[in-house]
């Protein structure tokens, strides 16, 4: 679940009588614990940077933490019985992704890369680096999702702990920045980390506010909103990315509900799939979504560390990978994107800190090859002259190859 911005900042100020441990995750996440029954998840600066990432509600009275504990000294602290009782599974998840991260080094995935290359020769060009951590036009904090709007050629990012949207040229030139509140003073979103453009240039954006899927036109006027919070038939708990196939159906991934919807154009419901589990069809946190040739879907099992190919009805045609550093591998798979010339799909493999691409029936597999090597890869676009886009999440910036 998600903080308000006042328990947020309360959490923020007080920080010394919460926190409980650090987990060594890129050394940006740690857990605090209040007097809410609740654990929180913040990142590690969190007395001059502090990030909500969220909480988890505990069914259990939480023993209290002596105030004088101090932030320089939480290296490596126990974790309290009860929370390592009640959320035992959440924090071995994130214990093993630190793990697994920290096994692979940038030159291993250099080296890896080199191995098995790219056959593409754009993919061997010098990239071209937009951006770093900070706030300035040119700058993010965690940037997430791209689009690109083929009527405007322009590039939107989700600039998400900027709390912005960010467009820029196919030349990789900076254009505007789109404020959560706008000149007249209206409220667009709060941290968006999902885009999608369709065919006729709308605008759909997920973000942080209430859960919801908002649509704008161009000028930045809500169309509509579509779908809604709850647990019911037809709706969401968090969702988390979305496309749009030639018939302007929207396929909107449920990361909290391990399922997949689809809504038409107009946003009325019209099915889901999928639960909980590892079965073909089943899902751990679906992350990201793209449609491919013959109105197939693909969709980034994230928690179950595959991709799962899927028709328009939701009918499962095939599975692709498990949990790996090998070719056909993943670790925490996100972004994707289609070529629909050569029928390839570029698959950015987050925990590997790489970006693959399989042809068009999945039996060859390459490297997208970076001379700097990717730092979190979160999203893909596929631009013109073969040149592809890339955010980088942990490194804050972009790389145009």
């Amino acid at each position: 679940k998600e903080e308000t911005d006042q328990e947020a900042i309360e959490i923020r100020q007080k920080f010394e009588e919460y926190v409980i441990n650090i987990n060594n995750l890129q050394n940006q996440i740690f857990l605090v614990k209040t007097p809410r029954r609740r654990i929180s998840f913040f990142n590690q600066d969190i007395s001059f940077d502090a990030i909500s990432l969220g909480f988890v509600e505990m069914k259990t009275e939480l023993e209290p933490i002596e105030s004088s504990i101090q932030l320089s000294q939480l290296k490596y602290c126990s974790i309290d019985k009860n929370v390592q009782h009640c959320s035992k599974e959440l924090i071995h998840s994130l214990s093993s992704t630190s793990q697994d991260q920290s096994e692979l080094s940038n030159s291993s995935i250099i080296d890896e890369n080199k191995c098995c290359p790219s056959s593409s020769k754009n993919h061997k060009r010098t990239p071209r680096i937009i951006g770093k951590r900070g706030t300035r036009d040119t700058e993010f904090i965690h940037p997430s999702s791209l689009a690109y709007s083929k009527r405007d050629q322009l590039i939107y990012v989700c600039d998400t702990y900027n709390n912005r949207l960010v467009t820029y040229g196919i030349d990789g030139v900076f254009q505007q920045v789109y404020k959560a509140i706008s000149e007249t003073g209206e409220r667009r979103f709060h941290h968006p980390y999902a885009i999608h453009i369709d065919s006729n240039n709308r605008l759909y954006l997920i973000d942080q506010s209430d859960r919801r899927i908002k649509v704008f036109n161009r000028d930045f006027k809500l169309i509509r909103v579509i779908g809604q919070y709850g647990h019911d038939i037809g709706q969401y708990l968090t969702p988390c990315d979305l496309c749009t196939n030639e018939q302007n159906d929207i396929f909107v991934c449920d990361a909290g509900g391990h399922q997949i919807l689809k809504y038409n154009e107009q946003g009325e419901f019209l099915l889901a799939w999928g639960e909980l589990g590892t079965d073909n069809g089943q899902f751990k946190c679906p992350a990201c979504v793209c449609i491919m040739n013959g109105n197939r879907l693909a969709v980034s099992d994230w928690g179950n560390d595959r991709i799962q190919i899927f028709n328009s009805d939701g009918n499962h045609l095939l599975s692709i990978g498990h949990r790996g550093k090998l070719l056909k591998e993943f670790s925490r798979p996100l972004g994707l994107a289609y070529d629909e010339t050569t029928e390839k799909l570029f698959v950015c493999d987050d925990g590997n800190n790489r970006v693959m691409i399989f042809n068009h029936d999945f039996s060859i597999t390459e490297l997208v090859y970076s001379k700097i090597s990717f730092n979190g890869p979160y999203d893909i676009l596929l631009l013109k002259n073969d040149r592809i886009i890339i955010s980088e999440h942990r490194a804050h910036r972009l790389q145009i190859i």
